[in-house]
C-alpha cells in the first residue's frame, strides 16, 4: 500500500523546519508500506545534507526508476554528482533537466555553471543567456556570466554583468567580491577596494577576501592594517597560503619602513610562523611523492598556480630573521629545489 499524501506532507514539513533526523525516520516507515519516488527524493535531500551525496545519488535513480520524467530528480542527481566532482554525470543530468524542463531559467543556468566548472565557457554563457532571456532578473545568471566574461579577459563586460547582479540583489557577497577583482584587474584599484569592503560586510570570514583587502592596503603601503587583513584570514582559515605568502611579503616591507630589520622581538614569533608555514607546505603532500614533484603539488594544492614554489621561497627569506630552525629550512629550501645560506654579515637568508 502507498504512503498517504498527507503523511508525505509531514515528512516534507518536518524537513523543511530542519527536524531531519524525525523526517529520514518517517520516510522509512514511510517506505514500509511500499516504495514511492517522492519519499526516495526527500531522503535523497536529507542524504545530500548529511554530507552523503553518494547515497543522495542512489536514492534518486531509484526514483527515476519509478519517474523519469521529473526534472527536478535530474537536478538534485546532477547536483549530487557535481558535488563529488563528477562533472560529466552532472551535465548529463542537468541537460536532461533542461530538457524536461526548457521554460525553467534555473536549469539552463545550472547547466551553465556545470560547463564553466568544466572550463567550456562559450557553451556555459549559451546557458546563461537562455536562463536570462526566460528570467532577466536572475541574479544567479547575472552574477554567472560575469565569472564567464571574467574568465574571457572581458573585465570590462564582467563588471556590468556583477552590477546587474547587485541591482537585483543588494546584499550578494559573491558578486561584491568578483566585481572588486573585476576592478582591480582594469587598474580601479579604489573601487575594487569598496567592493572588497563591502563583501566582508556581508561575509565577515570571506578569506579570499580578506586576503585582497590586504594586498590592497599593502598597495597603498598600509602594512599595518594589511597584517590585520592577512591574520583574520588565518585565523578563519590557518592553512591558506597566500595569506601567509602574502603576510611575509608586508612584514618584510613593514621592518625595511620602520629600520627593524635586525631586530630581535619578532624573530621568534616569526620563526613560528615560517615553521607552521613549512608543516602545511608538507602536509599538502604524501611520503611518495618526490622532492621534484612537490613544488607543482604546492601548487595544485593552494590554488597559487605556477609561481607557487617562488612565492614559498621568497616567503621564507622575507619572514626568517634568526637562524633558527636551521635543519627545517634547509629541508624545504632543497625540496623547492635551491638552497640557503644564513648570512651573518646581513643577519637574512640567501637564496641560490
Amino acid at each position: 500500500m502507498a504512503p498517504t499524501p498527507e503523511a508525505l506532507q509531514v515528512a516534507e514539513r518536518l524537513y523543511e523546519s530542519g527536524h531531519m533526523q524525525r523526517a529520514k525516520t518517517m520516510c522509512h516507515e514511510l517506505l514500509k508500506a511500499g516504495p514511492n519516488d517522492r519519499t526516495l527524493r526527500l531522503l535523497a535531500l536529507i542524504a545530500y545534507q548529511d554530507g552523503k551525496a553518494s547515497e543522495a545519488i542512489d536514492l534518486l535513480h531509484q526514483a527515476l526508476g519509478r519517474r523519469e520524467d521529473v526534472a527536478e530528480y535530474h537536478s538534485i542527481l546532477a547536483t549530487s554528482y557535481r558535488k563529488l566532482g563528477k562533472l560529466v554525470e552532472a551535465t548529463t543530468a542537468y541537460r536532461r533537466a533542461t530538457e524536461l524542463t526548457p521554460d525553467d531559467p534555473e536549469a539552463h543556468n545550472n547547466l551553465g555553471a556545470c560547463l564553466f566548472d568544466q572550463r567550456l565557457v562559450a557553451p556555459s554563457i549559451d546557458c546563461y543567456e537562455q536562463a536570462l532571456s526566460l528570467s532577466p532578473n536572475l541574479a544567479a545568471a547575472h552574477y554567472n556570466l560575469g565569472n564567464a566574461r571574467q574568465a574571457q579577459g572581458k573585465h570590462d563586460e564582467a563588471i556590468a554583468c556583477y552590477l546587474r547582479a547587485l541591482r537585483i540583489e543588494p546584499t550578494y557577497a559573491a558578486a561584491y567580491s568578483n566585481l572588486g577583482a573585476a576592478c582591480y584587474a582594469t587598474g580601479q584599484r579604489d573601487q575594487a577596494y569598496e567592493y572588497y569592503r563591502k563583501a566582508i560586510e556581508l561575509e565577515p570570514n570571506h578569506v579570499e577576501d580578506l586576503n585582497n583587502l590586504g594586498v590592497l592596503h599593502h598597495d597603498r603601503k598600509q602594512y599595518d592594517t594589511a597584517v590585520e587583513c592577512y591574520e583574520a584570514a588565518l585565523s578563519a582559515k590557518p592553512d591558506y597560503l597566500d595569506a601567509h605568502v602574502n603576510l611575509g611579503l608586508t612584514l618584510k616591507e613593514q621592518d625595511g619602513s620602520t629600520k627593524r630589520l635586525s631586530a630581535t622581538g619578532v624573530s621568534s614569533m616569526r620563526c613560528r610562523i615560517v615553521q607552521k608555514l613549512i608543516t602545511i607546505l608538507l602536509s599538502c603532500c604524501s611520503p611518495r611523492v618526490s622532492s621534484k614533484q612537490l613544488p607543482s603539488r604546492i601548487a595544485a594544492s593552494s590554488n597559487c598556480g605556477p609561481t607557487a614554489r617562488k612565492r614559498a621561497a621568497t616567503w621564507v627569506l622575507c619572514c626568517v630573521r634568526t637562524p633558527n630552525s636551521k635543519r627545517r629550512l634547509h629541508s624545504f629550501a632543497k625540496r623547492l629545489g635551491c638552497s640557503l645560506n644564513w648570512s651573518k654579515h646581513t643577519s637574512a637568508w640567501a637564496i641560490r
